[in-house]
Protein backbone atom coordinates (compact mmCIF):
# COMPACT_ATOMS: atom_id res chain seq x y z
CA UNK A 1 0.00 0.00 0.00
CA UNK A 2 2.79 2.46 0.83
CA UNK A 3 4.33 2.00 -2.62
CA UNK A 4 0.98 2.72 -4.26
CA UNK A 5 0.57 5.83 -2.11
CA UNK A 6 3.98 7.20 -3.06
CA UNK A 7 3.46 6.27 -6.72
CA UNK A 8 0.36 8.49 -6.64
CA UNK A 9 2.32 11.32 -4.99
CA UNK A 10 5.00 11.07 -7.66
CA UNK A 11 2.47 11.11 -10.50
CA UNK A 12 0.69 14.15 -9.06
CA UNK A 13 4.00 16.01 -8.73
CA UNK A 14 5.09 15.02 -12.26
CA UNK A 15 1.81 16.16 -13.72
CA UNK A 16 1.90 19.60 -12.10
CA UNK A 17 5.59 20.05 -12.85
CA UNK A 18 4.98 19.54 -16.57
CA UNK A 19 1.41 20.74 -17.22
CA UNK A 20 1.27 23.44 -19.87
CA UNK A 21 -0.37 26.66 -18.78
CA UNK A 22 -3.14 27.56 -21.23
CA UNK A 23 -4.55 31.06 -21.77
CA UNK A 24 -7.45 30.52 -19.36
CA UNK A 25 -5.05 29.40 -16.62
CA UNK A 26 -2.69 32.30 -17.33
CA UNK A 27 -5.57 34.72 -16.85
CA UNK A 28 -6.56 33.02 -13.59
CA UNK A 29 -2.96 33.17 -12.35
CA UNK A 30 -2.69 36.87 -13.17
CA UNK A 31 -6.04 37.80 -11.63
CA UNK A 32 -5.99 35.59 -8.54
CA UNK A 33 -2.41 34.65 -7.77
CA UNK A 34 -0.51 37.85 -8.59
CA UNK A 35 1.06 36.11 -11.58
CA UNK A 36 2.69 33.43 -9.43
CA UNK A 37 2.80 30.31 -11.62
CA UNK A 38 4.77 28.34 -8.98
CA UNK A 39 1.96 28.91 -6.47
CA UNK A 40 -0.56 27.72 -9.07
CA UNK A 41 1.40 24.51 -9.56
CA UNK A 42 1.86 23.96 -5.81
CA UNK A 43 -1.86 24.47 -5.28
CA UNK A 44 -2.47 21.92 -8.02
CA UNK A 45 -0.29 19.38 -6.21
CA UNK A 46 -2.20 20.00 -2.98
CA UNK A 47 -5.51 19.59 -4.84
CA UNK A 48 -4.25 16.32 -6.34
CA UNK A 49 -3.15 14.93 -2.97
CA UNK A 50 -6.43 15.93 -1.31
CA UNK A 51 -8.35 14.31 -4.20
CA UNK A 52 -6.33 11.15 -3.71
CA UNK A 53 -7.04 11.15 0.04
CA UNK A 54 -10.74 11.59 -0.77
CA UNK A 55 -10.67 8.40 -2.85
CA UNK A 56 -10.67 10.03 -6.30
CA UNK A 57 -7.88 7.80 -7.61
CA UNK A 58 -6.97 4.13 -7.77
CA UNK A 59 -6.66 4.13 -3.99
CA UNK A 60 -9.46 4.05 -1.42
CA UNK A 61 -10.29 7.15 0.63
CA UNK A 62 -8.21 7.81 3.74
CA UNK A 63 -9.45 9.25 7.03
CA UNK A 64 -7.23 11.89 8.61
CA UNK A 65 -7.28 11.50 12.37
CA UNK A 66 -5.16 13.44 14.86
CA UNK A 67 -2.75 11.19 16.70
CA UNK A 68 -1.25 13.32 19.48
CA UNK A 69 1.47 12.11 21.76
CA UNK A 70 0.27 11.05 25.18
CA UNK A 71 2.58 13.76 26.55
CA UNK A 72 0.84 16.58 24.61
CA UNK A 73 -2.06 17.06 27.00
CA UNK A 74 0.06 17.62 30.10
CA UNK A 75 2.58 19.75 28.19
CA UNK A 76 -0.15 22.02 26.81
CA UNK A 77 -1.99 22.27 30.13
CA UNK A 78 1.24 23.39 31.84
CA UNK A 79 1.53 26.18 29.24
CA UNK A 80 -2.20 27.00 29.20
CA UNK A 81 -2.40 25.99 25.52
CA UNK A 82 -5.01 24.04 23.60
CA UNK A 83 -4.33 20.40 22.77
CA UNK A 84 -5.80 17.68 20.60
CA UNK A 85 -7.54 15.01 22.67
CA UNK A 86 -6.47 11.43 22.18
CA UNK A 87 -9.16 9.80 20.03
CA UNK A 88 -10.95 6.67 21.24
CA UNK A 89 -10.48 3.41 19.40
CA UNK A 90 -13.32 4.33 17.04
CA UNK A 91 -11.87 7.24 15.11
CA UNK A 92 -14.93 8.07 13.00
CA UNK A 93 -15.87 10.99 15.27
CA UNK A 94 -12.31 12.36 15.12
CA UNK A 95 -11.72 12.13 11.38
CA UNK A 96 -11.26 15.68 10.06
CA UNK A 97 -12.59 14.61 6.67
CA UNK A 98 -15.46 12.26 7.59
CA UNK A 99 -18.22 14.65 6.57
CA UNK A 100 -16.87 16.30 3.43
CA UNK A 101 -14.39 16.00 0.60
CA UNK A 102 -11.08 17.73 1.29
CA UNK A 103 -10.39 18.65 -2.34
CA UNK A 104 -13.79 20.34 -2.66
CA UNK A 105 -13.03 22.42 0.43
CA UNK A 106 -9.75 23.75 -0.95
CA UNK A 107 -11.39 26.35 -3.17
CA UNK A 108 -13.44 27.69 -0.25
CA UNK A 109 -10.32 28.28 1.81
CA UNK A 110 -7.91 29.58 -0.88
Amino acid sequence: MIDMLFDQFREIARYWASVEIDEHSKKYIEENLEGNEAFYRCRGVIFGVLSMLDGCSDLPAFHLVPDPSSLDEQYCKERNENFWPTPPESTDDYSINAEYMLHESLGKRW
